[in-house]
């Protein structure tokens, strides 16, 4: 089988991140797969890999024709993105930008749809590309992550679009039955077309694996005591993920014993502190950015726990893969990690709550830690990618012989 993926923006977001991961598993499969996606061409360590890999065919940006200009990828909501220095959203396109963005991407589908010939495509995203994939009349699934529906909400131009297009998605795969639920009522779609797949995490990458602290921390110019103990946070430095209640969190924290924190993820945090009301702080945080993950799991086992104190959620795969490298989580109720998560859930904008969790946990004897580490690794083993590649596959079968029957 052929499968095209499309994704509104490049790598470093969790929604590419399972495009990857379900290519990599067809691939293994023997199917053939490509992905198209938008990028600006920065430099960074892992550029070389989406570059040179014929898999990933990029559509170049900026984008310019007579006098019209797109600077960068549009974005859903006003989150950071590590591939776009330029905070742009689709709520900030003038028609005339958001009709460049269409023809320019419909240029870069013609192209790669003349040779591959997919027979099924995978929108990442309930968004732009589909109308445009629904319009040239290939059997197409949706893959929803929750920033659309965020997204939804904040652009009401998009969500006009979304409401008003002749083209409907064959089935829309929902992360959770609450996420199911949400989008029957937002989108107005029946029942019948959602498919409830979850999440899974890169199991080659995050494991139990023996890491030099000294050595990582060099690497990344981190200065930490011996013996202190290490939180992580895996996460865009925004107020959808929660980071201005980690630093209230981290506030309590500080004044009650030496806990550092490395916050992995890009973003500026004079944005998050201009919004912040009320004592916070930033003293033994480490900010290090966005990071391959093959870094992000050496952190993740050398912590002691991971952070998620999300104001929305699909089903964030950052939990996962630090389970996976036996983590114990301390997040938010935030419509998606409390299914699975094994640690504390508190509820939203409680920084004293999540504060109070972190303690607990770390408090823990050693014995406990033990046992709470191992049932993490053992209930993350539950998402596999094969897995749920393999549950993609039947609903790729289901919509294709549902477009054959139509045809004859």
């Amino acid at each position: 089988m052929n499968v095209l993926f499309t994704c509104t923006g490049s790598w470093g977001t969790g929604s590419f991140n399972v495009c990857e991961a379900v290519m990599d598993e067809l691939t293994k499969m023997g199917h053939k797969v490509k992905l198209i996606f938008p990028d600006l061409a920065m430099d960074s360590p892992d550029a070389q890999r989406y570059y040179e890999d014929d898999r990933f065919v990029i559509w170049p940006f900026p984008l310019e024709k007579d006098s019209i200009t797109l600077p960068s990828f549009p974005l859903m909501i006003p989150d950071p993105h590590p591939r776009s220095p330029i905070n742009l959203t689709f709520a900030d396109l003038s028609d005339a930008q958001w009709n460049l963005y269409l023809e320019s991407f419909e240029e870069k589908f013609d192209e790669v749809i003349k040779d591959f010939k997919p027979d099924v495509v995978e929108c990442q995203h309930i968004w732009a590309m589909d109308m445009l994939v629904g319009k040239k009349g290939f059997p197409y699934v949706c893959a929803s992550h929750s920033s659309d529906q965020l997204g939804f909400e904040f652009d009401k131009k998009m969500q006009q679009r979304i409401l008003n297009a002749p083209h409907k998605p064959d089935l829309i795969f929902a992360l959770t039955e609450p996420h199911k639920e949400r989008m029957e009522k937002m989108y107005g779609f029946s029942s019948e077309r959602f498919v409830v797949l979850q999440n899974g995490f890169m199991e080659s990458v995050f494991k139990p694996m023996d890491v030099n602290r000294e050595d990582l921390l060099k690497k990344l110019n981190l200065t930490i005591p011996k013996g202190a103990p290490i939180l992580c946070f895996a996460g865009k430095l925004s107020l959808t993920k929660g980071i201005d209640v980690l630093l209230k969190s981290n506030a309590i924290i500080q004044k009650a014993r030496e806990v550092h924190t490395i916050v992995l993820g890009a973003g500026d945090l004079k944005d998050i502190i201009s919004n912040i009301q009320g004592e916070y702080s930033v003293e033994s945080m480490h900010f290090v950015g966005h990071q391959s993950p093959d870094v992000v799991a050496k952190i993740m086992n050398m912590s002691s726990l991971c952070l998620m104190p999300s104001r929305s959620e699909g089903f964030p795969i950052s939990a996962l893969e630090a389970m996976a490298c036996g983590l114990p989580i301390v997040a938010t109720e935030c419509g998606g990690s409390e299914e699975y998560i094994v640690g504390e859930v508190v509820n939203k904008e409680n920084h004293q709550g999540f504060a109070d969790s972190i303690i607990t946990l770390l408090d823990m004897s050693a014995e406990e830690t033990t046992k709470l580490r191992a049932f993490a690794r053992r209930e993350s083993k539950s998402y596999s990618w094969y897995n749920i590649t393999e549950r993609r596959l039947e609903c790729y079968e289901k919509i294709l012989l549902h477009a054959r029957s139509k045809v004859a």
